[in-house]
Formats: structure tokens, sequence, C-alpha cells
């Protein structure tokens, strides 16, 4: 049997390992001529194991065996490998492309980027991967949600703000495994938060929420037998007050909105006017006094959403778009519309509005 060697420009992904249970070592190259500072060139060997010799010395050559390794996508440093039969370079190239060709038939035919999960995995690449996942971006089409923009920046710049906070205190976020996130990791977060800030404790509240979340979906994405850090963060007290206005300051709110008092400056440094004023505001605004409804929902109704029972203006339907955006598309035919009585202010409302002349219409 003749010692197994490797060329300076290999095939990517091949080497040697040497199963000899003292050794174990895989070697990447066998020889390289390494140029001297008077031009001339020697040659350099990596070093047996076992001996610490040059590796073309070693005497368990026969322990030699060509192996491949690919790197799965998706993940940090995950691979995938296989130990050749080739006895010679060029057998073991041939080897290495069925492998590879098999591979990504299998990974392509059978799998996605999001199943395969490095063993170790780094704090940052989880959440870059969690900010992917709130995107739909490599996910499965069952499992896809509509999130909006916003959510997901806040939820991104809450992540971002726990990494700031671990980097004042001498962290590298970079280097620590997101298994490795402690009660001391925690507590410098809760600092943060609360240190030179005015933060409320809604906004505290929130802010670990996010934190909460991130790390139950690790857990499970990754499949980390670790208890959630933030398992243990007491909600902070919230008091919640809820101003009402009378009729009669409605109305006089209702009787300031115009194109006058509608313009703002906008713009640190290229102040700019801009007419905030819109025809329908007022309308917009009585709407969700008489209905209820969401703003969102508000902006899309319909004229043709009032119904009539035995002739006479009864109901509205309105889509719950809440639950609708809960449930994901494909999951969200059968969501139960709101229904929103009409009451004789409505009524008046709506004919004030021009039911006559837009009934029916879309």
């Amino acid at each position: 049997m003749k010692r197994k060697k490797l060329p300076n420009n290999k095939h990517n992904g091949l080497s040697i390992y040497c199963s000899k249970s003292k050794c174990d070592r895989h070697f990447s190259w066998t020889h390289v001529n390494e140029k001297q500072e008077d031009g001339s060139f020697v040659k350099k060997e990596p070093h047996c194991g076992i001996t610490n010799k040059k590796l073309s010395s070693c005497r368990f050559y026969e322990k030699h065996k060509f192996i491949t390794r690919i790197h799965i996508p998706g993940t940090y440093k995950g691979r995938k490998s296989k130990t050749l039969d080739a006895s010679n370079y060029v057998e073991a190239v041939v080897e290495a492309i069925e492998f590879e060709n098999e591979f990504k038939k299998e990974f392509k035919v059978s799998s996605t980027p999001t199943e395969f999960v490095s063993k170790r995995c780094f704090l940052i690449n989880a959440q870059a991967r969690y900010i992917e996942v709130l995107s739909n971006i490599n996910v499965p089409d069952h499992k896809k949600k509509v999130r909006s923009k916003d959510y997901i920046s806040e939820e991104k710049s809450r992540l971002k703000e726990f990494n700031e906070a671990l980097v004042k205190n001498g962290v590298n976020k970079r280097m620590i495994l997101i298994d490795r996130i402690t009660d001391h990791h925690v507590g410098i977060y809760h600092t943060s938060i609360l240190k030179g800030r005015e933060n409320k404790n809604r906004t505290y509240n929130n802010k670990v929420a996010s934190l909460k979340r991130f790390f139950n979906w690790a857990i499970k994405y990754y499949k980390l037998k670790i208890v959630n850090p933030f398992d243990e963060v007491n909600k902070r007290a919230e008091v919640i007050r809820k101003d009402t206005i009378t009729g009669e300051e409605y109305k006089r709110l209702l009787a300031i909105i115009s194109p006058e008092r509608g313009i703002a400056i906008v713009g640190l440094k290229d102040k700019q006017r801009k007419q905030r004023y819109k025809l329908y505001l007022k309308d917009g605004i009585e709407l969700a006094l008489h209905t209820g409804g969401r703003r969102e929902e508000i902006v899309v109704l319909k004229w043709n959403m009032i119904k009539s029972i035995k002739g006479e203006l009864s109901y509205i339907e309105m889509s719950n778009l809440k639950v609708e955006r809960q449930l994901g598309e494909g999951f969200n035919e059968n969501v139960a519309l709101k229904i929103i009585p009409i009451t004789r202010s409505l009524l008046k409302l709506l004919y004030r509005m021009g039911y006559e002349k837009y009934k029916d219409s879309d």
C-alpha cells in the first residue's frame, strides 16, 4: 500500500484522516514547498500525531484514509462527512464528487436549510436566523406567518440592544454560545434598560418579552436542553390610565380639524411645510367612535359591507384582521366576521357621508 498524498491545489473539502486511536488527526495538506529569503524552496510537512515526526515518515500510513467534508447550508459550522474507499487521490476525487452530488440532490429534495442545525450555536447567528424566520425567509409555507415590518424592526432593535449591553460589559457577542447565556447576562440587560433611561414599566416588560420570545424560539429550533434565561424575570407593575373625553370635548375636537390647522413643519435641517389635513379625517374619527373598529379595519370599510334586514340598515360586516394575521395565510379563510350594529347615530353618519349615492358599491 502506497502512502496517500494531496496535491497543493487539492479538491475542496478533501483531506486525509489517520484512524490510529492515539493520532486521530485530519491532514488537509501533506506537503508544501516554502520559499526562503534566498529564493530557494524547502519542503514542509505536517507532523504525525503520535511520533511528532514528518507525516511522510509515519509508520501507520496504512491507517490513513481519504475523507471528504461538506458544509451544511444554513449552519455556522455544520458539516457532513464521508470516509472514502479510494487508495489514491484521483479515485478519492471521483468518490468525493459523487458524494457531493448525492448530498446536493438529497438536500434539495427532502430538506430545507432550516432543518440543518449546528451543535454549536452562537448567539449572533441564532439572532440572525430568528429575524429571517420572522420575515418568512427559508420558512416552509405551512409555517409562514404575516408580521408587520414595524414588528420585525422592533424585535430586531431589542436583540441589538441586548447585544450592545453585553458588549459594554466585556462580553464578545460574536463568540458567546446561546446556551451559555445565564442570569448574569440577563442581569446586565435588566440594568441597561433601567439605568439612565426613562423607560416606563410597560416598555421594560415589552423589551424583556421580546428576548423571552427569541429564546423560546431558539430552544425549540436548535433543540437546546436549557431553560429560558428570561423565564424568571418578573413583570414590572403597569399602571394603565385610560382617560375619556366628554361628548362636548369630542365635538370640539372635530370642529378644529381643518386645512388651516393641518399644516405641520417637518425635518430637522431642511424644514418643510406639510399638509396633514385629509377630507376623510373627520369621517374616519367618527366611524372609529361608532363602530369600535381598529384603525386598519376602518380604512378598508366599503359601502357594500352594510347589510339590511327587511329593508332597513341593520349591521356592518367587518373583517377581523387581527385574528386573520395571527392564523396566517391559508388558515384564515373561515375567520368569523365582526358584526357592527348600526345604531341611530351611526345611521345618521352613514347618510351624511353619502349612503344613498354609494350604497352597495365597492
